[in-house]
């Protein structure tokens, strides 16, 4: 059986500029677990924990942005966070997209591990790439810069922060049918007081 490399397909989305005051009603209900200390309760992945891979990715991201006179993303923990649970939520019950099916708009899962609280100013965006059996993260940015939507989100200049995961798995159900995949979540964000 030949197992060659197919593209299913990827998506991009931004959301709006949103101000801090249009999602505050929605910030309550949103905001993560929070200890006795103050601190939030679930472990924040930090520059350090991102896989050689996400590293690549984010390194090739950030190099292309470069080549367009744009300012290079920082990893940020709660965007990171947001695009690992998404991730690995696509993979588990085989979607592929931006809101799982029957959920609120993808920008309400990024806040509540970037919130908008505090900020005047609050925007995020989310591309996706999936491909069979692998994908390397060139092949990912290379992808997204040949579809106007994607290259539109990768090159947007206001953004500063991104979370990256990539998950590989041997054999995934639903829309993957069951076949290897390799699932990309890409979170852009920016905030400003």
């Amino acid at each position: 059986m030949s197992r060659r490399r197919t593209w299913r397909r990827t998506a991009a989305a931004h959301a709006g500029r949103l101000a801090s005051v249009a999602l505050v009603l929605l910030v309550a209900a949103a905001t993560p677990a929070v200890g006795a200390d103050g601190m939030q309760t679930r472990p924040r992945r930090t520059t350090a924990a991102l896989s050689r891979y996400e590293q690549d990715l984010l390194h090739a991201v950030n190099a292309m942005r470069a080549d367009w006179g744009r300012a290079g993303l920082t990893v940020s923990p709660g965007l990171t966070e947001a695009a690992e649970l998404h991730t690995r939520r696509m993979i588990r019950r085989g979607f592929f997209d931006h809101e799982a099916p029957g959920e609120a708009p993808f920008w309400h899962r990024i806040e509540q591990f970037y919130p908008s609280t505090r900020y005047q100013y609050w925007a995020v965006g989310e591309n996706l790439a999936y491909g069979s059996p692998s994908l390397d993260p060139t092949e990912a940015l290379d992808e997204w810069m040949s579809s106007p939507r994607h290259r539109r989100s990768l090159l947007t200049r206001e953004w500063r922060e991104a979370g990256v995961a990539a998950v590989h798995v041997e054999s995934a159900p639903g829309e993957y049918e069951g076949d290897p995949a390799t699932v990309i979540t890409l979170d852009l964000g920016v905030r400003r007081e």
